[in-house]
């Protein structure tokens, strides 16, 4: 007999005070929702009960990501996303300081690093200009962007890397892309050889800047609502982001095995990565 989450959810809500759910694997596959998913979104929008969408992908504004559900058929408000793309806007409050940075693809439109007032450039040209480097998604050429960031790197070491989306890589029907997170890494490793360490900053899912925006968005959606971290589920299909994520900064981590983890790899987790609750489906 399959784990149903939304078993899980009748029988326990009360000890929740909301659900982040994860978009790729877990609520939608290739674009299209997991069986149960619609049934899942509209009982919780029924009862009420807080729910929000956590996504690493940066390559799509909130409200883009909404329409591609929309789209796909799964009832999706922008307003319900929470971006690693967000996240830009309290890190450019601690960090930026109105400086030129070099943008590496697309991050969204409307674009998240002009919603966080960061003054960017895709110009090979200027370059060296530039204070850092914020790292998108989407298709560009990946050959002479690496290249140039590896040489910007050799001479700027300190300068930061700033990924929005950590995710090495994401599933798509019968095959994983490549994510930004990968690409960082691949960086990484080149400069490594080089005798350089970069300042590597990640946004997005498992790291906190994200998990810091939640209870201020779900606060701005339900206002007459308290929420605390330790009752909020991370609901999720990744072991490395979701299920890591969640952990690691105080919410109950929920396994769906509906994307790119299996049953044998989830009872082999440990530390961060083992999930509190495990579900088949949704």
């Amino acid at each position: 007999m399959k784990r149903r989450l939304c078993d899980f959810y009748r029988a326990h809500r009360e000890k929740f005070d909301a659900f982040l759910f994860d978009v790729d694997g877990t609520l939608s596959l290739a674009g299209s929702p997991l069986p149960g998913a619609r049934e899942l979104l509209a009982e919780l929008k029924r009862d009420g009960f807080p729910y929000l969408i956590l996504t690493n992908d940066s390559s799509l504004s909130c409200e883009e990501k909404a329409r591609h559900q929309r789209r796909h058929g799964l009832e999706v408000d922008a307003r319900e996303i929470l971006s690693a793309g967000n996240a830009l806007q309290s890190w450019a409050k601690k960090h930026y300081r109105g400086e030129l940075f070099f943008q590496c693809g697309s991050l969204g439109d409307p674009d998240f690093a002009a919603e966080a007032s960061i003054a960017t450039t895709h110009d090979f040209c200027r370059l060296e200009e530039c204070a850092g480097v914020l790292l998108g998604e989407g298709d560009y050429e990946w050959h002479a962007s690496i290249e140039a960031l590896f040489n910007y790197f050799l001479k700027h070491e300190t300068a930061p890397l700033v990924v929005p989306n950590p995710d090495g890589y994401w599933p798509w029907k019968d095959f994983c892309g490549i994510g930004s997170g990968g690409v960082a890494r691949f960086l990484e490793l080149l400069l490594k050889e080089a005798g350089k360490k970069p300042e590597i900053v990640y946004l997005g899912k498992p790291y906190a800047p994200i998990y810091e925006a939640v209870p201020e968005k779900l606060c701005a959606l339900y206002p007459k609502r308290e929420f605390s971290l330790a009752r909020i589920a991370g609901i999720g299909d990744l072991l490395s982001s979701d299920i890591c994520g969640a952990n690691s900064n105080g919410l109950v981590s929920i396994l769906l095995l509906t994307g790119l983890t299996t049953e044998k790899q989830s009872r082999e987790a440990t530390g961060d990565l083992a999930p509190k609750f495990i579900f088949d489906a949704l």
